[in-house]
């Protein structure tokens, strides 16, 4: 049987570079990221560049903010960024020839692979359940706990550049983007929220539906030129990329796949995000304490 959401495919791709050194990045960049402030309130266009300076760590939890505009907490991000990261790591796992896990982690593993290629409903089911006794609180276990097996036994195994971020990488990431007017906080007795900063997100709002009507164009002026829909859409899809690019797209959250690896050479389609977040955000709201 198929699932809803798209599988990831077996290219290179899958392995997008994640460098989670965010304090390097953000010494580089800091005073890129002032002007970036000043400038994208006289042209939307500038917001653009926004995604481009930023560290892939930094680019998903800022996609995370657009795309969860209500107050959230520091645990919830904290939960859906290090969440992705670690599906990543199960939907991939065939090419870390080398990876030997604990049972823990292997059991996690296959559970995962059961979830997203399952032969049966019933299979499908076996492997929800599975998959909730490593993500979901049980008993006096918290949800955070069972995460942190699993993330500091992944980070142990795998190079840097794929371990899941801590969460000291990840609170860098909110102080830093509260200094640029990207996200505001908001105190309460017992806890912090977060949320997007709302000129920030009426700017972006604006811009994203500039790209929208964009591609929904092409799609129409590639229909009239007589070839089926689904194709046209390919079409736009690649249009866009070529004019924008990956990670653009990707913090505007425009759709961009399917698309051809090689346009000219391969039929071969690529069918998933490279954002994590957007890649695994059905899966993880399946996956998240309620």
């Amino acid at each position: 049987m198929q699932r809803k959401t798209a599988r990831r495919p077996t290219h290179s791709k899958i392995l997008t570079t994640q460098d989670n050194n965010v304090g390097e990045s953000m010494e580089m960049e800091n005073e890129n990221n002032k002007t970036l402030t000043k400038s994208f309130t006289e042209n939307l266009n500038e917001l653009d560049t926004i995604p481009l300076y930023l560290s892939p760590l930094e680019r998903e939890v800022l996609i995370l903010f657009v795309n969860e505009v209500s107050n959230i907490s520091s645990l919830h991000i904290q939960r859906v960024i290090q969440t992705s990261y670690l599906f990543r790591i199960a939907d991939a796992q065939r090419l870390f020839k080398d990876l030997n896990g604990s049972p823990y982690l292997m059991d996690f593993i296959e559970a995962y692979e059961q979830y997203t290629e399952p032969k049966s409903e019933k299979e499908l089911i076996e492997a929800i359940k599975k998959l909730e006794k490593y993500l979901l609180p049980e008993g006096k276990i918290n949800a955070e706990i069972k995460r942190l097996k699993l993330t500091t036994e992944v980070n142990r195994l795998v190079f840097k550049i794929y371990s899941i971020p801590s969460y000291k990488a990840i609170n860098t990431v909110l102080q830093s983007f509260e200094k640029r007017g990207y996200i505001q906080k908001t105190q309460t007795d017992r806890k912090t929220l977060w949320s997007i900063n709302p000129d920030f997100y009426a700017k972006w709002s604006a811009r994203r539906h500039q790209l929208f009507d964009e591609r929904e164009q092409k799609v129409k002026e590639y229909q009239n030129t007589g070839i089926p829909s689904d194709q046209a859409e390919i079409k736009a899809n690649e249009f866009m990329l070529d004019k924008y690019g990956v990670i653009v797209l990707d913090f505007y959250n425009i759709n961009y796949v399917p698309y051809r690896i090689n346009a000219k050479m391969s039929d071969l389609k690529v069918a998933s995000k490279e954002s994590l977040y957007l890649r695994y955000r059905e899966d993880i709201g399946i996956f998240s304490p309620k």
